[in-house]
């Protein structure tokens, strides 16, 4: 596997971007002015995400060319065409659909770039909230409090396997459809 290039430079634009998609979907959801559709594979879809989706891609091919994007709402790219893509930025436009049209405001705008099958940046913008959060490969994670500075986070450390593994999960998920992609090698919490 080939040693790839630093890219945590571009995490100031990636950021902006995010917002500004974020900032995009905010205002739509405000004004109550989208249409939401039903995909083939029976999730929904607004024309907020498909607005999303065209700035978040055209912002990001204008920042690196050279680096494919693969959007949620983009599935016309053959799964041959991305297995040859050794770099790639992998964006959900509006994570939570379901939760932008039930008006719960649990929704954001997540972008990554991949690298070698791993994730080597990412980006998740709540608009609702404000709340930025971003990390790159072997710098940290941090967290942007509506606008404020930048404070580093951690994540925390899974080490006895007795301990439950707690699990974020919206309350329209099915619970049994989760459960039953779950190892049985740990237990669980649930927390909706």
């Amino acid at each position: 596997m080939p040693m790839t290039k630093d890219l945590s430079h571009l995490l100031p634009q990636v950021i902006e971007i995010a917002r500004s998609a974020g900032q995009m979907i905010l205002d739509i959801y405000e004004k109550k002015q989208y249409e939401a559709y039903t995909k083939s594979d029976e999730t929904p879809v607004t024309s907020a995400d498909i607005a999303a989706h065209k700035l978040i891609t055209e912002r990001l091919s204008e920042l690196t060319p050279d680096i494919p994007v693969l959007s949620e709402e983009a599935a016309d790219i053959s799964l041959e065409q991305r297995a040859q893509w050794q770099r790639y930025w992998l964006v959900d436009p509006l994570d939570g659909t379901q939760e932008f049209i039930a008006r719960s405001g649990d929704f954001a705008t997540i972008i990554a770039l991949i690298d070698n099958n791993k994730p080597a940046m990412g980006v998740v913008y709540g608009p609702v909230s404000g709340v930025t959060y971003y990390a790159y490969s072997g710098k940290g994670a941090w967290k942007i409090p509506d606008m404020s500075e930048s404070v580093k986070i951690h994540t925390h450390k899974h080490e006895q396997a007795g301990q439950n593994i707690a699990i974020a999960i919206s309350r329209r998920q099915d619970i049994n459809r989760i459960t039953s992609r779950m190892s049985s090698a740990w237990n669980y919490d649930l927390i909706p």
